[in-house]
Formats: C-alpha cells, structure tokens, sequence
C-alpha cells in the first residue's frame, strides 16, 4: 500500500518534470508536426486521409473530412510548404507522401 503511494508520488513528480524542462518538446513536435508547427485537426484529418490512401484526390479528403475543397486545397498547399507532406507523379500516377 505504501509503495503504491509512493510510486504515484514519482510518477506525478517525474511527469512535472519533464513537463518544466521541455523534455517532451521533441517528441510532441515529431509527433504533432515538423519544427515547431503545430497541427490543426483539419491538418490531421487530411493526414490520416493521406496515410490511408496515398492516392486519394482532394475531392475525396474534402468528402472524408467534410471540409470544402478549397479549404482541403489551401491546408494542403500549407503542409507542403511546411515539409510534411509531398506529392509524386503526376495527375493521374501521383501519390501522396506523408514524412
């Protein structure tokens, strides 16, 4: 019983550790963007709508997502611009590429 409470103190101690010092900082910017940017949830949707479907067309992610296609195109121009994402091919043979 005693350890149990003992081990709570460490866990919360170490947590507000990490959390004082920026320890988590690295992690939490691979995870939720690159360099620093940090995502929006319409950025992840369209994210997770190019993972699962490297060759999805933006009319489809709008559909998916239940954003505009404009906003799909204008979110999607901002992730390229950011580095997360990039497009290969062309029209018809393009994929995306999630980084």
């Amino acid at each position: 019983m005693v350890f149990a409470a003992l081990l709570g103190i460490l866990e919360s101690t170490n947590n507000d550790l990490c959390h004082a010092f920026g320890i988590n900082d690295g992690i939490n910017d691979g995870i939720n963007g690159t360099n620093g940017y940090k995502l929006s949830s319409i950025e992840s949707a369209i994210i997770g709508c190019l993972e699962k479907n490297p060759t999805i067309s933006m009319k489809e992610i709008a559909l998916n997502t239940g954003a505009g296609e404009r906003t799909v195109a204008r979110y999607i121009k901002i992730l390229k611009e950011h580095g997360i994402i990039e497009i290969q091919g062309r029209t018809k043979s393009k994929r995306w590429i999630v980084k």
